[in-house]
Formats: C-alpha cells, sequence, structure tokens
C-alpha cells in the first residue's frame, strides 16, 4: 500500500508516490488528474459527494451518464497509481462519493504554504524573516496554472496568489528595516518574476539597488520596467520609483546614463528581435515604419507582400482565460521565431492575442503555403488548450 502521496499545485502540478514520481509539470492536467486535485483540496477524511465533483469539473457539459462518466475517470485515475502500487488504490468509493484513502500521509504545498505563514505569525524579529521566507520559496507560482480558467480553481487560486503577496510585502518590509539589503533584493526581484505586474514588488527591488550602490543597474531597470507597465497596463511608475531612478540618475554621468540606456534599449530590441535564422521580430510602432519601407521599394523590385494578421481564439470565438492566452501566445512567439518563418518576413505583436506578420512571396499561392505551415505546426501545440488560430490575409498597397 501507499505510505505518502506528495502533491506540488503551486507553479504546476507534480504528484509523487513513496518517492515515485507519477506525474511531472509538463504532463497535462487532464480530467482524472483534475478529479484527484479536487479531492486532495475538498478537505481531509470524509468522501466528496459524486454530485459535488460533476458540477464542478463537468459545469457546462450535458452528459447522458454523469456518474458512470466519473466512475471511468476515477478508473483512469486509479491506473495512474498502478506503477506505485498495482495492488490497491489510493482513491476510495464511500457513501456516494470518493476520497483519497486517509491511511495514507498526503503532503501538499498548499498546506505547507500556510503552516508556514502561520508558524511565522508566531514568532518574532529574525525568527518570523526565516519562516516567511521559507513560505515564500513554497510558492512557485500561481494554483494549478494549466487549469487557471477553471471555476472551481479560480477562487483557490486568488486565495493563495494574495496570501503569497502579503506575505512577501511583510518579508520585504521586515528586511528593509533591518537593512539586509542582499537579501531584500533577492525576495524581491524573485517576487517580480513570479507576479511581474505587482509595482511595489519593483518597489523593493529599487530600494536594495539604492541602499547596495548600484546605481548603474537601476537606470536601464527603471527604463524596461517603465516600458512594461506601460505596454501591458497603459500607465506609468509610480512616485517611490521615479524618486529612486531621478536620485540614481544624479549619482551616474549624464552621458554615460545616456549611453547606457541606448545600449541596454539596443540589446534588448536585438534580443527581442528573435534569432538570426528566423524573422524580424519588433514593436507594432516599427513594424509601420518598416511596412512604409517595404510598400516603397517593392514595385521595383517586382515581389509580392501579403500582411497576415494571426488571431488566438476559443472555438467559440471568444478569448481564452488569460494565463492560458498569454502562455499560448509565448509558445507561438518561441514557434515563429525559430525557423518557421524565413529571415525576409516580420512579425509584430498586435494585440494581446494576435501577432502581424509581413511576408515577402515570390510567386501566386506562397502565402497560402506559409500560411497552411504555421497552421499545421501550431494547431498541435494550441489544441489542448482548446485555442485555434485564426488568419485574416491583404495584399500590400505600393506607395
Amino acid at each position: 500500500m501507499i505510505q505518502e502521496i506528495r502533491v506540488e499545485m503551486l507553479g504546476g502540478l507534480s504528484v509523487w508516490a513513496d518517492g515515485t514520481a507519477v506525474l511531472d509539470t509538463s504532463a497535462r492536467a487532464n480530467k482524472p488528474w483534475q478529479v484527484f486535485c479536487f479531492l486532495a483540496l475538498g478537505g481531509r477524511g470524509a468522501p466528496v459527494s459524486s454530485g459535488k465533483i460533476i458540477a464542478a469539473l463537468w459545469p457546462d457539459e450535458d452528459l447522458t451518464d454523469p456518474p458512470g462518466v466519473l466512475k471511468s475517470t476515477v478508473y483512469a485515475l486509479r491506473k495512474e497509481f498502478a506503477a506505485a502500487e498495482p495492488h490497491e488504490s489510493p482513491i476510495l468509493h464511500e457513501n456516494g462519493g470518493y476520497l483519497i484513502n486517509p491511511v495514507i500521509h498526503l503532503v501538499l504545498d498548499t498546506e505547507r504554504f500556510e503552516q508556514k505563514i502561520q508558524a511565522a505569525g508566531m514568532l518574532r524579529d529574525a525568527e518570523r524573516l526565516a519562516a516567511l521566507g521559507e513560505a515564500v520559496d513554497l510558492y512557485r507560482g500561481d494554483l494549478l496554472p494549466q487549469l487557471e480558467g477553471e471555476a472551481w480553481v479560480m477562487p483557490r487560486a486568488l486565495y493563495y496568489r494574495q496570501l503569497y503577496t502579503q506575505s512577501v510585502l511583510e518579508l520585504c518590509e521586515g528586511l528593509h528595516g533591518q537593512k539586509m539589503h542582499n537579501q531584500l533584493l533577492a525576495a524581491a526581484t524573485m517576487a517580480s518574476r513570479i507576479d511581474p505586474l505587482e509595482e511595489r514588488f519593483y518597489v523593493y527591488t529599487f530600494r536594495a539597488l539604492y541602499a547596495l550602490g548600484m546605481y548603474r543597474a537601476i537606470i536601464p531597470a527603471y527604463t524596461k520596467t517603465a516600458r512594461f507597465f506601460g505596454e501591458e497596463l497603459g500607465v506609468g511608475l509610480g512616485g517611490e520609483l521615479t524618486r529612486i531612478y531621478t536620485a540614481a540618475s544624479e549619482q551616474v554621468d549624464s552621458i554615460e546614463r545616456d549611453i547606457m540606456i541606448i545600449k541596454d534599449d539596443l540589446r534588448e530590441v536585438t534580443q527581442e528581435s528573435g534569432p538570426v535564422n528566423g524573422p524580424l521580430y519588433c514593436t507594432y510602432d516599427v513594424f509601420k515604419y518598416l511596412y512604409q519601407m517595404v510598400a516603397r521599394s517593392s514595385e521595383r523590385s517586382g515581389g509580392s507582400v501579403v500582411i497576415v494578421l494571426l488571431t488566438l481564439q476559443q472555438k467559440d470565438g471568444t478569448l481564452p482565460p488569460p494565463k492560458t492566452l498569454s502562455n499560448a501566445m509565448g509558445q507561438l512567439k518561441t514557434l515563429i521565431l525559430n525557423g518557421l518563418l524565413r529571415k525576409s518576413d516580420t512579425v509584430a505583436r498586435y494585440s494581446k492575442s494576435q501577432y502581424i506578420i509581413m511576408l515577402s512571396v515570390d510567386k501566386a499561392g506562397g502565402a497560402e503555403l506559409v500560411i497552411d505551415r504555421v497552421r499545421k505546426r501550431c494547431q498541435p501545440l494550441l489544441a489542448p488548450g482548446g485555442i485555434e488560430p485564426v488568419f485574416a490575409t491583404t495584399e500590400l498597397e505600393r506607395l
């Protein structure tokens, strides 16, 4: 019989049974594993009714035999654990419901996360900061990010995200007060990677950089952060970040500061433009200037240029959940930039769900061939998330 099941759900789903990996974060959280997570998060000891499980995991589906579907799903889940224990399942059926065998020691990272935060509240000074540090280290990302759009996941994910944010801010304030600037820099930097839209994390990062005398690091970091917030949220940075940036700028020669910003901008543009064997990736504003340049020269070159708008949407035409869409757009960008298009093509992000592509083709039907290749390559990548690519094209108008 399995003695212990260890589960990580923060930042991705991984499961171990008596030290044997049963599921890792690279695998898809299919319905059997969704049932397992629902049971794991649903409490200990008492069965979760079949009706409650079905309502949560198949909310909008008209199932002809809901109990039979759940029974088949649980059977598939039991088979997942067969490698660790082929003779006895950790999933029990009692009183019209299901539960994880209470005899098994179930270790959840979500519970450990909460327990360490609660323990930190009972401590003071250095011990409290150490306990908070251990707690936030357990938070590798949002709860079950593969299932972010599921109604039963969203309130739990929001709860853990808020708990994490509160704990990180407490930790950072404590480290700042104790003048533990190196530790503050590490904690705040990691937090901003996990939640890049939380401006308060950047405030602590910049405080630490300034206290450590790292003025030259603040200048490009501020420029990059300001650009990111402008592109993602359409807002500028708050007053304290600007004040720290201004104070750091006064510590650096103005000409040196300007060349640092230019160098960082050029490095970032080069990195974002994609591999040299793939298409040029740029912002939409740059894309428009390149369009004018290509339109002016296309008549002389005799080639044909086609503009393609690539949109990601769900099968019903609606946008996917934000996290799912963001991940899909990132995966699609990686695919496009790594050999799917040519050096002569140009790509830009047009909106949160769209890429605009400028294709240079030298024969009739060339654009259709490229679009068909992109569709075939990206569909297997997008299909598991219920996302499909939609293409719209127009010929370039010569100037």
